[in-house]
């Protein structure tokens, strides 16, 4: 998951809440929302994380820009 806002955080605590509630050590977390208020785009994985849609359901509740990286194609554009 690739998380990005510029600005300040609208909902720190439920962001930071909901990051470590998905695997995510609280200190992780918090330095999380800090990157993201400082407009840094943050790459993330989590191991408990609801499926994809829910995750950006979630997280564009408090502001944040959830996306998922597509699949990177091998040498020559081909998917392995």
């Amino acid at each position: 998951m690739i998380l990005r806002l510029g600005g300040e955080v609208p909902e720190p605590v439920t962001l930071i809440r909901t990051l470590s509630g998905w695997g995510l050590g609280l200190r992780a977390a918090h330095e999380t929302a800090g990157r993201l208020s400082r407009g840094e785009i943050v790459p993330l994985g989590l191991t408990g994380a609801p499926a994809r849609d829910d995750q950006m359901r979630i997280l564009n509740g408090p502001g944040i820009g959830a996306s998922f990286p597509e699949a990177s194609a091998g040498p020559g554009g081909n998917t392995p």
